[in-house]
């Protein structure tokens, strides 16, 4: 029988603001996984709607006009379009269906990822968009591929969300994947990686890196973070793949695509401290010489002097570790984190010893925090910084759909706004708070958070071991790209004049 011909597209970017200076491009991973799941049994292209005009922004997008997605689609006649994407850019979800639809009323639209998971209802009100993929797609996105040929029952396919008639259906729920070796390695082939690295080399997406590519080594998370909704997308059970594994795909990365930088995407890449070791000693074994990243933030407490050690042998010169409160009560009975602050202070200590920076991540304004732990978080960062932490990065706390916070700010009155002009507030200003409640004002958080911006780009500007790597890096960047460096200066010393950020 014939083959389905299905095009997966990755829409434009909706822009935060001052993401202009500074564009965030960056490989589909999630659309790689899915065309590797069905690239056997179907057709399957893979467009990127940003890296394909990754110069041009429009109207508060970043990337290809809609129209000229549909033109694609009119020219392609795929049988299926896939679309993915984050709650941020629901709008461009939304304008790239219809888009489509106008070109090709029979055409079946699925859309999978985070803002499919976490907001399904509110993508459904979409009558254009035919089926709603929840969680983890590989298997599902075949079953139901599958279906749409061979004109099977829909509501047997597990894991979605369909019409019938004018009604909104849920099926079944699916379980996790739990042997992720069954899953195949994203079908990168079929993305235009060369003008990735090449667009990396100008300072867009990979921090200046060229040849730098993206991997998962595990999914799920078992910890309940507040204001996290990852869970909901790969579950709370964590599930890894074996070391031996994880290799065999960085072979493949360094052999086909002379690969020197890899940035682990994992929740919980190091939560198994012998796994860990494993994977490091691998790579070490293999003298790759390559640059590792994670940057999503490690839990401190799984990090010990020998993993640490091990992990600058392997390649990691800087890391990420994410206390989020500088609070323990808070961090227990807010966060749902559970994890010990003086691991973290350890850990500062350790890397520094070794020769790995460090970053560190936190958020305020969380409903159960008050003005006090806000402050006592502020000053748990400036001692970080004078333990050896290079920046910390403040977040005000935002209330997206499928987190418990969002649930409990909605309960209990707290939210400024909701539903479309939350997500537009949140996207035209992600550093505005939108939440008030008993113990603070969002003007209060407003004013704590400038003085955490401000007091992290006093250290980065004047402290002397940043002295050091701003000089070095500066004058390795300034002529890849000029315009770039000299804007990152600027955003320092408008951190330090105004605690304003702008990316």
């Amino acid at each position: 029988m014939k083959k389905l011909k299905v095009l997966l597209i990755n829409p434009p970017k909706m822009l935060l603001p001052g993401e202009h200076g500074r564009l965030s491009i960056y490989p589909p991973l999630g659309l790689a996984y899915i065309a590797a799941a069905i690239e056997n049994k179907h057709e399957v292209e893979i467009l990127d709607a940003v890296l394909e005009e990754w110069k041009k922004v429009e109207k508060g997008f970043h990337g290809m006009r809609f129209e000229e997605i549909a033109k694609i689609v009119k020219k392609k006649k795929p049988d299926v379009v896939g679309i993915t994407g984050l709650s941020f850019i629901s709008e461009s979800i939304h304008e790239t269906i219809n888009a489509v639809k106008r070109i090709n009323l029979k055409v079946k639209i699925i859309v999978g990822g985070p803002y499919a998971t976490n907001s399904p209802k509110d993508l459904m009100k979409n009558k254009n968009v035919d089926f709603a993929v929840l969680g983890e797609g590989e298997k599902t996105i075949l079953e139901l591929l599958d279906a749409i040929k061979n004109k099977k029952t829909i509501k047997k396919v597990k894991g979605i969300i369909y019409r019938e008639k004018n009604n909104i259906r849920f099926t079944k729920p699916r379980k996790f994947i739990e042997d992720l070796e069954s899953i195949k390695f994203p079908a990168r082939d079929l993305l235009k990686m060369e003008k990735y690295f090449e667009i990396f080399k100008t300072g867009h997406g990979a921090e200046g890196i060229g040849r730098c590519a993206s991997m998962i080594t595990s999914r799920g998370c078992p910890f309940n973070c507040f204001f996290c909704s990852a869970s909901k997308i790969t579950g709370k059970r964590w599930r890894a793949r074996s070391p031996k594994n994880i290799i065999k795909e960085i072979d493949e990365l360094v052999k086909k695509y002379k690969i020197t930088d890899i940035y682990f995407e994992d929740e919980n890449i190091s939560l198994n401290p012998e796994r860990m070791k494993k994977i490091m000693s691998l790579i070490i074994s293999r003298n790759y010489n390559l640059g590792l990243h994670a940057e999503q933030g490690m839990r401190a407490d799984t990090l010990s002097f020998e993993i640490l050690r091990m992990m600058k042998n392997a390649g990691f010169n800087d890391i990420v570790i994410a206390p989020e409160s500088g609070v323990q009560r808070v961090l227990n009975d807010v966060v749902g984190k559970n994890l010990d602050l003086r691991k973290v202070e350890q850990v500062v200590k350790d890397a520094k010893k070794i020769g790995i920076s460090v970053g560190c991540y936190f958020v305020i304004g969380m409903p159960g925090e008050t003005k006090k732990d806000i402050i006592e978080t502020i000053k748990f960062a400036k001692k970080l910084r004078k333990l050896g932490v290079r920046y910390c990065t403040f977040n005000n706390a935002v209330p997206l759909k499928g987190t418990r916070m969002y649930e409990i700010a909605k309960e209990k009155g707290y939210l400024l706004k909701d539903n479309e002009e939350l997500e537009k507030s949140i996207l035209e200003n992600r550093h505005k708070h939108v939440m008030k409640t008993e113990e603070w004002s969002n003007e209060e958080i407003d004013e704590l958070y400038k003085k955490a911006v401000k007091e992290n780009a006093r250290h980065i500007i004047f402290s002397r071991d940043m002295i050091k790597h701003r000089i070095k890096r500066i004058g390795k960047n300034f002529f890849k790209s000029p315009l770039l460096t000299i804007r990152t200066s600027f955003i320092r010393i408008k951190e330090i004049i105004f605690g304003e950020r702008d990316y």
